[in-house]
This record gives C-alpha cells, structure tokens and sequence, in this order.
C-alpha cells in the first residue's frame, strides 16, 4: 500500500462525517492544547496566553506560511491554475473551542510537531474546500 487514500475511501470519510460523525471530530484529544483551569464550575475553559510569546507566535506563523507557500506552489504546479491561500492565523485555543468555533462538517488536520517545537497545529477545512481538494 503506498499511503494514499483513494477516492473511494476519502468519500467514506466525508460520508461518514456528514452521518453523525460529529462525535468523531468533537472527541478530545490528549495533544489538544492545555487550558488554565477554569475559575469555578461550569466556566468555560480558556488557554494560557503565556504559554506563547509574541515573537514566538510570530515565528510559528512565519513556518506556518512558508509551508503553506510550498503548498500552493505544489498544487498549482498538479491543477495549472492560480492558488490562494490567506496567512494562517497563530492563536491559542482549547480543543472545546476549536470544534465550537467550527461549522460541520468540516475536516480537522492535527499535525504534531517531533523536532525543534512542542505543540499541535490544527488545519481546518471547510467541507467544499474538502470536496474540491479530493476531486483533483
């Protein structure tokens, strides 16, 4: 097996998201990004903005829209047509909050970083911009 998916199985995925997968994508997950406890009971959870400097911030968007340049350029080199990709937005944020903020269906890309950072990146894809890329 080489890894890829085939269309057959990308669209068992989005069929099954749309079927109640809901649970699915609203799991926690124990990469999700550490929140401050909350203050008393019933309060919603936020994240510890100091975990993050500025700078720091900075320097993981900055990578963040290096590789999402190489991205395009690669997609563009495979469909011959203009590709847009807006600068990624560093935030930190629960896992409550990430699926809250979300419409579904959507597609939620966790990247955990090995090498020279300690964290997640979380990629959201709205449903048609799924569609799009797994008809190419």
């Amino acid at each position: 097996m080489d890894g890829m998916l085939s269309q057959d199985e990308i669209n068992a995925l989005l069929n099954g998201m749309m079927e109640g997968g809901d649970d699915a994508a609203a799991a926690p997950s124990g990469d999700a990004p550490q929140a401050a406890p909350a203050a008393s009971g019933g309060e919603k959870q936020v994240p510890d903005e100091s975990l993050l400097t500025d700078i720091e911030k900075d320097a993981v968007g900055e990578v963040a829209n290096i590789s999402m340049g190489t991205s395009a350029t690669t997609l563009y080199s495979l469909v011959n047509q203009k590709v847009n990709i807006t600068t990624p937005v560093v935030e930190l944020a629960t896992w409550d909050q990430i699926v809250e903020d979300y419409e579904r269906p959507c597609v939620f890309v966790k990247i955990k970083y090995t090498v020279g950072l300690d964290g997640t990146n979380i990629m959201v894809l709205k449903e048609d911009d799924v569609k799009i890329i797994t008809d190419l």
